[in-house]
């Protein structure tokens, strides 16, 4: 059975050229859970987040958003705390869009946070009755971070109307740098080498949403 205590205190503000939203929780979560592939006991979250729009033009705006996340994992009600994988000390996104109906909208937009924490395996020892290996995880729980992640994305649309139909043309691009950004750490069967699977690298996609019948 998991529990859940938490607590939250929200500010917003508004204007015709900017909007400010604030936030601060903190959450204690108790019962058995995954902490990514780990069980564990209990678990604390501290967080604050922050999001502002401005609005430089009729049709251009900036928009930057971050996140701060302390995250404490335990295996017992009152056992050592370790990292959580969900710990960022920042997590931000920032982005600038143009929306011209006229012409067309476009919108780049940058993540970017440090890696998630992960349990590191510093070898393997042979069990000779299984005929494999079997690892050695750090005695310290999620003592590793991977790599940061950046993402620098593009999209693009442009909206036709006429006769009560729609079209809407649409191109986008993800990971527009093709920047690698470790997922997860894997190993060869001895787990003597160490490697990181990867998100997804530069990605593009276009396509068409088209509106066949009109409004009546």
């Amino acid at each position: 059975l998991l529990r859940a205590d938490q607590a939250a205190l929200d500010y917003s503000y508004t204007s015709p050229r900017l909007e400010i939203k604030a936030a601060v929780y903190a959450k204690d979560e108790s019962g058995s859970q995954l902490n990514g592939e780990i069980p564990i006991r209990r678990a604390y979250i501290l967080g604050a987040e922050f999001f502002a729009r401005v609005a430089l033009h009729r049709y251009l705006s900036i928009t930057v958003a971050n996140s701060w996340i302390h995250h404490r994992i335990r295996f017992s009600e009152e056992g050592d705390p370790y990292n959580g994988n969900k710990d960022f000390p920042y997590f931000t996104k920032a982005s600038i869009a143009y929306n011209n109906p006229r012409l067309f909208s476009a919108t780049l937009t940058w993540i970017g946070r440090p890696g998630a924490y992960f349990n590191p395996i510093l070898g393997g020892t042979f069990i000779d009755d299984l005929n494999l290996y079997a690892p050695i995880f750090d005695s310290s729980i999620n003592s590793r971070r991977l790599g940061d992640y950046q993402n620098l994305s593009l999209g693009i649309s442009r909206y036709f109307r006429w006769k009560g139909r729609s079209l809407v043309l649409f191109f986008n691009v993800n990971n527009l740098l093709d920047r690698s950004n470790p997922s997860a750490p894997v190993y060869d069967p001895t787990f003597s080498v160490e490697s990181f699977q990867e998100f997804s690298r530069r990605t593009i996609y276009a396509g068409l949403v088209w509106q066949l019948i009109g409004k009546r």
